[in-house]
């Protein structure tokens, strides 16, 4: 008979003897597959998760240039600021455009209150790309120097100091004047004037530091010699804008200049400074030598025996020969007077502005007057934003901004890979 275990090995050939190695294998192969495919996923994963980092990045970066760029429009009022200084943060490129006459710029100045203006920033990080536009309307700030007269204390016409009553009326007034609320301004009756007064609370120009700031690098002006017509030279060349002291001659003020008709000829855009005063007794005249002129008249007070408190004083007038900007600014006072019918008696002292703590105006005896000018829109305006956006007048930061701008509802948009 066969026994039990005869049986089963019979059962149990040699051809089936390496199933369960097979299957073994088999298993094993089944789960590197599986491993290899998981590592796949997960190294696909992580591209794609780098790849979405980075147009995240991308995309924040942008948004963030937009900012910046509309902080630059405001605080500098040109349109070719916002590419400046570039890349920065990942922004590439960052361009704003305006519509000027028909014409889209992308340089020069705002023209606040103008046609909207488009800015267009792109980012890019790794290979990511990510371009944002937004159209913005350009509001302008207020600020203090588009007008006549900006002033903190006493704004004095033709006041009981002049020599004759009869000037009462003599000074007309061709623009806005601003004077701050509570304060002792007086504007007598026999004044002219033909825009509003604006009441509102103002700052008293911080002169001070801004002298003590520039003064030391400033270029020399000389104190012209001999006794006739003197004639002082400020050039400022190829800068953008030039920065000017006469050395103290030792008079009550830093300059007083007591001889015959001063001659005024500027190139280019000029800042004037004197730490202690600034007096010509005879009438001067401003000629400008470039197309680009504008004056800037920048003191504190000195020590004048006949008015403590004067900065800037014209005693027989000021003439603008070529109609250039200028803008007298002073921490004390500055005095423009003409009684004695010197210079230019019927003419207009245009595209004039004065920011200062006291202002005393004094025209000439009838039958002539003296008219200062400074209307809504005048030309000048456009040199003042100049100015503004190389920090080249006091108190230009506490603006805050040249303008503001405001995004137009629905004109976000955004674009990329």
């Amino acid at each position: 008979m066969t026994s039990i275990a005869d049986a089963r090995s019979q059962a149990v050939g040699p051809a089936e003897s390496g199933f369960v190695l097979m299957g073994v294998v088999v298993f094993v192969l089944a789960l590197t597959i599986l491993g290899l495919s998981l590592f796949s996923l997960s190294s696909y994963e992580a591209q794609f998760l780098g790849r979405s980092l980075d147009q995240t990045k991308a995309f924040y970066s942008a948004s963030g240039g937009l900012e910046r760029a509309k902080y630059v429009l405001g605080a500098t009022g040109r349109l070719e600021q916002v590419g400046q200084n570039l890349p920065m943060e990942g922004v590439i490129t960052a361009v704003a455009i305006q519509d000027q006459g028909g014409v889209p710029k992308t340089n020069g100045p705002i023209q606040w209150g103008g046609s909207d203006v488009l800015i267009q920033v792109t980012a890019q990080e790794s290979d990511r790309i990510r371009a944002l536009s937004g159209t913005f309307h350009p509001e302008p700030n207020v600020d203090y120097y588009k007008r006549i007269v900006t002033v903190t204390d006493q704004l004095l016409i033709n006041d009981s100091d002049a020599d004759d009553a009869n000037v009462c009326g003599m000074v007309h007034l061709n623009g806005g004047l601003w004077i701050a609320s509570g304060d002792s301004t007086t504007v007598h009756s026999c004044a002219s004037y033909q825009d509003p007064i604006r009441v509102d609370a103002l700052p008293t120009p911080d002169v001070a530091t801004f002298i003590g700031s520039h003064l030391p690098l400033a270029a020399t002006a000389p104190y012209p010699p001999g006794n006739g017509n003197p004639v002082y030279v400020l050039n400022a060349g190829s800068a953008s804008v030039g920065y000017f002291k006469t050395p103290d001659q030792g008079t009550d003020l830093g300059l007083h200049d007591g001889r015959g008709s001063p001659m005024l000829k500027i190139g280019g855009r000029v800042v004037w400074m004197f730490p202690s005063g600034v007096r010509f007794d005879s009438h001067v005249s401003v000629e400008a030598t470039t197309p680009d002129a504008c004056l800037v008249i920048m003191a504190q007070h000195g020590s004048s025996g006949d008015d403590p408190n004067a900065a800037i004083w014209f005693f027989s007038s000021l003439v603008n020969v070529n109609h250039i900007p200028i803008i007298l600014v002073s921490d004390a006072r500055v005095l423009i007077e003409n009684t004695f019918n010197q210079g230019n008696p019927n003419g207009m002292l245009d595209h004039i502005s004065i920011f200062a703590q006291d202002v005393k105006l004094t025209g000439p005896k009838p039958p002539f007057y003296m008219t200062l000018s400074h209307p809504l829109g005048d030309p000048a305006d456009a040199m003042i934003d100049t100015l503004f956006s190389h920090q080249a007048l006091p108190n230009v930061t506490t603006i805050g901004a040249v303008g503001d701008l405001t995004l137009i509802p629905g004109s976000w948009r955004e674009s990329g890979n």
